[in-house]
């Protein structure tokens, strides 16, 4: 299938799931308000980072293996369903020497949370390894519908169908239902063979090297992004940490679309067509910073009316935080696909070094300025922070291959045509 064409297809699976993604946080963030959707946002990132410490970034070294054919994908499915069922019975063992483990349903709804969560991680990298968008994204975006559909129930009869407390226990829950329905989907899509195997020693060994690089990136990279939640949390109040998270969100926004190029760049590196995606590379950030100043410029002139409109009043404080973190978006946004295409030639060391120098100094700058200034210093913390990362990964690529580092920022209006050419040209051929 040509580049162009995933890129199409990554676009609009990836988008509308975001989409989808998006309206149910703003539904969730009107109903519950900024101190009890804090509190729901924090503990779902808490429990994603419990996931990323046992998960150890299989889907990385799944899709990688995948988008090279070096192990069959029969093999990983089976291998992703062990996995997670291993990692339920430690938990359930854990959870078993809890006292009054029957009557705490925080408990339980972690259980379903985690492993819903690895399982859909693991099916979703094959799946994009495979180069399919539509399977794992149309399963998600039917269930965040039907979560948008029963919020919105609940405001037009007024909490009578079911309680605030249900619908958590639901919301929760809907996780482990969509990584069971991603996994059915999978196995039903590419599992020809009702014979059960696993990957072999030396394939285990393979997948399991390849995912403990990508696990101590993605543990770096996940606490250079969400770092700064713990520490507003322990020095700010519950509303400012829900209009702080929802700042970040926002943000998060943003990175849908570098994000859904980064996932389609991935496997077209790994797979061995870097030409063409190094030569994409420039343009492609270019378009996207020149999209993304004239949208962070609307919301800065919009943002002190729109937020509060958009999430709740409870959301006022969120519009100087967002100021703050504009240039922190740009930078970021624009780096997405460079950290792609270095995970693709199996190179993540440029990554995990960036990262790790950035973290250095967003930690340190957190426990010297939020206590005073909070979710302000916060957010110009991780601005600065992401502008340091993206400074370096910048650095290393345009010196390996002779690029002016200007050339990611200075827009061309011929880099709208080349793209359009690209996608008409070659979206439908085969």
């Amino acid at each position: 299938m040509p580049i162009a064409r995933l890129f199409y297809q990554g676009i609009i699976w990836k988008g509308l799931f975001f989409l989808s993604a998006f309206i149910l946080n703003v539904l969730i963030a009107r109903h519950f308000q900024a101190s009890v959707s804090g509190e729901i946002f924090y503990l779902i990132n808490l429990y994603a980072f419990i996931i990323l410490i046992v998960g150890i970034s299989l889907e990385s070294s799944m899709g990688y293996y995948v988008a090279k054919n070096e192990i069959s994908i029969e093999k990983l499915v089976n291998f992703s369903l062990v996995w997670m069922l291993f990692i339920a019975a430690c938990i359930f063992l854990y959870m078993l020497s809890i006292k009054n483990y029957y009557t705490n349903k925080i408990n339980m709804l972690a259980i379903a949370f985690i492993c819903g969560n690895l399982l859909s991680n693991y099916c979703a990298g094959i799946s994009y390894a495979k180069r399919n968008f539509f399977l794992p994204n149309v399963i998600n975006i039917s269930i965040n519908l039907g979560l948008v559909l029963l919020l919105l129930l609940m405001e037009f009869f007024q909490q009578k169908i079911i309680s605030d407390d249900v619908f958590i226990i639901i919301f929760f829950s809907s996780f482990f239902l969509q990584g069971l329905t991603s996994f059915i989907a999978l196995v039903v899509t590419y599992i020809k063979t009702r014979q059960f195997t696993l990957p072999t020693s030396i394939e285990l060994k393979k997948l399991f090297s390849y995912s403990l690089v990508a696990f101590t990136a993605n543990i770096i990279f996940f606490l250079l992004y969400r770092i700064d939640y713990w520490f507003v949390k322990m020095y700010c109040s519950n509303a400012a940490l829900g209009n702080y998270i929802q700042v970040s969100k926002l943000a998060q926004v943003f990175f849908i679309l570098p994000g859904i190029l980064a996932g389609t760049v991935f496997p077209l590196t790994a797979g061995g067509q870097r030409q063409y995606v190094n030569d994409m590379l420039t343009t492609i950030s270019r378009l996207i910073f020149m999209v993304y100043i004239i949208c962070c410029g609307i919301l800065a002139i919009t943002g002190y009316w729109l937020f509060p409109f958009l999430f709740g009043e409870s959301f006022k404080n969120m519009y100087i935080p967002f100021l703050f973190l504009i240039p922190g978006i740009l930078s970021l946004s624009t780096l997405y696909t460079l950290t792609a295409y270095y995970a693709g030639k199996n190179k993540i060391s440029v990554n995990i070094k960036g990262a790790f120098i950035a973290l250095v100094f967003m930690i340190v700058a957190d426990i010297l300025f939020i206590p005073k200034y909070g979710i302000n210093a916060a957010a110009i913390i991780s601005s600065m922070g992401y502008i340091i990362y993206h400074i370096y990964v910048l650095n290393t690529f345009t010196r390996e291959y002779k690029r002016s580092a200007i050339s990611f920022f200075n827009f061309r209006l011929s880099d709208i045509q080349k793209i359009r050419s690209s996608i008409f040209n070659k979206a439908g051929k085969k």
